[in-house]
């Protein structure tokens, strides 16, 4: 029996050589994701069943990317492939490997780059920020700042509190992450250094800003010399925008299962084949060549990623399609169900983006937010902090009721798919409207709301508010006794004498609209630049686009037979341009009085230009935000 100290002796050797042995599995990126890291609190399983198409792009980020004669890698796919919490994983393996900042090699500094603030923030705290702090736990676990500090964060120099914030993460060895927005054409990212670039949602980032910001990438480190390590992924919309023009440059690799039978390739989803037949139900899929049946996820496990373009050294970048159908745990007939055939919420840009990862060339797309910028921004123009009675401006406002809230949905509290929004609206001519505000709610509860439009009423003359009633029947009640006619409800309705009607003989007294009619009398001034946006605010406003961007086209029959296109909403939110329609209805409401004027030339444009009395503030909350 061996003595006490040779035993600590020969277990001191056992955690030496097992601290070594982990060291180095840990080079691996899957070794790392899978022993170190958690998804939802659960283990981060990727080489169960089915994830091998996902792992190769996980270990070609992590090992070829890196090298001089690296290309730019461009990632097509639908939604919900877990695109953002591979890019996490993948932060966190060069964060905290041990590759990077050691040994004399230089450290690794990647900036995570999203259309807005907004969206990085988001994407910190729920995405990144957790995975951290449920990451398998290291010796010398400490506290800073209130928040346990586990396997990633207790490398952290917590010595200054700004080396962990929001947007900027500091690690030993100089290692460093920045998660940041790209803005409208990238010039608050000048002057900053990095060696990796995450662009995230890129199909919403204009071509202007990612050039100025892969400037930064001039001195990296790793990657192409000059150029970096650049990775560009999101879910792909119309075709011919900068995202579209990546993918067109790049060898497009799609993935091919691997059949147990003759061993042969064959694909399950490429745009040249008919995925519905060689994926017969639920797991089961038939080889191309011998039409052997077999469970998709085996298939995928000894597959491979082949091209369908070019070769390597032509091509700009290193392109990869990956879409709903390679899920391990979709069946085909769950995806059959998303077709706009079989699901009414969806269209066929929706099922083509969102399930397919395809581009899409078809009318369904109404606008996209560079056409907005385009043809409706006002540039250096920022929001109007306020407008006086004196200013003689018509100026109306517009609501939007949800059951969401920014500060809810971080706290994990949301309820409903939908925010509330308001928009300012002035109307400096017929065929001219300017966006002068517009605010998202953090909050959801009926005080904070009306506290909200008070000091909205109070801060801009509004002259006439228009909120739709739908999720806010008591606060509609609330609004209209306390601001009288200068607040309405509104309701969309399928069909309407006129396409629009004011119901004064109820109350809450309610404009009822013609939905498709109107919308698509917003959807032209939209088209026609008659919307001014202030894009000196584009932080602000973005969001705001991408709302107005977010509605589809869907096609039906009439009971007569003939075509009937519906505005439908798309997969995003649409909370902003519904407000912006209601600011637009007070203004139909103002200058027809009530609708009871038909003809355009007897419209009282100019009945807002009289002088007007000076409302009474009713209440003033001075700490709302």
């Amino acid at each position: 029996m061996a003595s006490a100290p040779k035993k600590k002796k020969i277990d001191d050797q056992f955690s030496i050589f097992n601290s070594f042995k982990e060291n180095i599995l840990n080079t691996d990126v899957i070794h790392f994701i899978e022993n170190n890291l958690t998804l939802d609190g659960k283990p981060f399983s990727l080489t169960a069943s089915g994830y091998k198409p996902f792992v190769d792009i996980y270990r070609y980020i992590a090992l070829k990317a890196i090298e001089p004669n690296s290309k730019p890698i461009v990632l097509v796919k639908g939604r919900q492939v877990g695109a953002t919490t591979m890019a996490s994983a993948l932060e966190c393996y060069f964060m905290a490997c041990g590759l990077y900042g050691n040994n004399n090699r230089p450290p690794m500094r990647i900036g995570h780059l999203f259309p807005t603030l907004a969206m990085a923030a988001i994407y910190t705290k729920t995405k990144l920020n957790t995975m951290i702090s449920q990451s398998k736990p290291m010796p010398g676990v400490l506290k800073s700042n209130g928040m346990l500090k586990t396997f990633m964060e207790s490398k952290i120099d917590s010595s200054n509190p700004s080396n962990d914030s929001l947007f900027f993460k500091l690690f030993q060895g100089g290692n460093q992450l920045f998660i940041e927005s790209t803005g409208i054409d990238g010039g608050r990212l000048r002057g900053r250094t990095g060696d990796a670039c995450f662009f995230d949602e890129v199909q919403d980032i204009n071509n202007i800003a990612i050039g100025t910001v892969n400037k930064i990438l001039a001195q990296s480190h790793y990657g192409k010399v000059g150029s970096g390590i650049q990775v560009y992924f999101g879910t792909p919309k119309q075709k011919g925008s900068s995202y579209y023009n990546m993918w067109m440059a790049s060898q497009q690799h799609y993935y091919h299962l691997r059949c147990e039978k003759c061993n042969e390739l064959f694909p399950l989803y490429r745009p040249d084949v008919n995925w519905e037949e060689i994926w017969k139900y639920g797991f089961t899929v038939e080889c191309t060549h011998c039409h052997h049946d077999q469970d998709k996820r085996d298939a995928a496990q000894n597959g491979k990623w082949l091209p369908i373009k070019g070769t390597e050294e032509d091509s700009k970048y290193i392109g990869y399609h990956i879409n709903q159908l390679y899920m391990p745990t979709y069946t085909k007939e769950t995806i059959l169900e998303y077709k706009p055939e079989r699901n009414p919420n969806n269209t066929e840009r929706i099922y083509q983006n969102e399930v397919l990862g395809e581009f899409y060339s078809g009318e369904g797309g109404l606008l996209s937010a560079e056409q907005v910028y385009e043809i409706c921004g006002d540039e250096g123009r920022p929001f109007t902090s306020g407008i006086s009675p004196h200013d003689k401006k018509r100026v109306y406002a517009g609501f939007d009721w949800g059951q969401k809230g920014d500060l809810d949905q971080l706290r994990g509290h949301q309820r409903g798919q939908s925010y509330s929004c308001g928009v300012i609206l002035t109307a400096e001519t017929p065929g001219r409207f300017v966006v002068e505000y517009g605010m998202k709610l953090k909050k959801n509860d009926h005080e904070y709301k009306l506290e909200a439009i008070e000091e909205l009423y109070r801060r801009y003359s509004i002259l006439l508010g228009v909120g739709d009633i739908g999720d806010a029947y008591d606060l509609t009640h609330v609004l209209q006794r306390k601001y009288g006619d200068r607040f309405l409800a509104s309701r969309a309705v399928a069909k309407v004498n006129s396409h629009i009607r004011y119901n004064k003989d109820v109350f809450p007294k309610e404009i009822l609209f013609e939905r498709d009619y109107y919308y698509s009398e917003l959807f032209g001034l939209l088209k026609s630049g008659a919307i001014r946006f202030p894009m000196g605010a584009y932080e602000q406003i973005a969001e705001m686009v991408q709302h107005c961007c977010s509605m589809d086209i869907k096609v039906g029959m009439s009971r007569q037979g003939d075509p009937v296109r519906k505005y439908v909403k798309g997969v995003t939110p649409n909370d902003f341009f519904s407000a912006l329609l209601n600011a637009y209805l007070a203004y139909k409401f103002h200058i027809t009085q009530g609708f009871n004027i038909k003809q355009p030339q007897f419209m009282k444009y100019d009945v807002a230009q009289k002088k007007r009395q000076i409302p009474a503030i009713l209440g003033h909350m001075p700490r709302w935000r």
